[in-house]
């Protein structure tokens, strides 16, 4: 009874791990930013760094870390939903730590590329690990302009930012033109 079946064991196997190295192969492909044939091309995924002033004049040192993308969020992502909502290949997450004489903003990062070969930046988002701990009576980054640019070993940004009262509440004014000061950054890689 086993023999009968073994080849068609054999076959759905097949097509099965068939299935998934395509998808693997697909996650590289249309991710030029992240993987690349030639080893000494410079790619967006990893560690830079740079320094800015904030609307206040504060000095503030940006570690920001961009991280592979993972397989298996797509592969999930595709079998729950029919249909295509943006292009997922666009996007990519990672952490940013800033750190001044007011303290540390520990950050997650949500962003999206303009193109698939990564060299604009549409956007990145700075999501607070934790609201409670945010630097009080401060701007904080909140997140870029569109526009972003990255050419090799740099990242050029406008940062956007929130100021967080003392209460942790988000506060804004237009008579005031901190409120709407955006603050150009170089990040530069960071090597190993």
């Amino acid at each position: 009874m086993l023999a009968k079946r073994t080849p068609a064991l054999i076959f759905v196997c097949a097509v099965t791990l068939s299935y998934y190295g395509l998808i693997r192969w697909k996650h590289k492909y249309d991710r030029p930013w992240a993987y690349a044939a030639d080893h000494a091309a410079p790619l967006l995924v990893g560690k830079w760094q740079g320094r800015f002033n904030d609307p206040d004049g504060v000095s503030k040192q940006m570690d920001l870390e961009i991280t592979e993308p993972e397989v298996d969020d797509d592969i999930l992502n595709q079998s729950k939903s029919r249909g295509r909502r943006g292009n997922r290949s666009l996007n990519f997450t990672g952490s940013a730590v800033i750190t001044s004489s007011l303290g540390t903003e520990k950050n997650r990062l949500e962003g999206k590329l303009g193109n698939s070969d990564g060299h604009e930046i549409t956007r990145i988002n700075f999501i607070p690990v934790n609201e409670k701990k945010q630097i009080r009576e401060s701007f904080n980054v909140a997140d870029t302009e569109p526009g972003g640019l990255w050419q090799g070993d740099s990242i050029q940004l406008k940062l956007v930012f929130n100021y967080i009262t003392k209460t942790g509440s988000a506060f804004w004014s237009s008579g005031d033109a901190r409120f709407t000061k955006h603050t150009p950054v170089t990040l530069y890689r960071k090597n190993p």
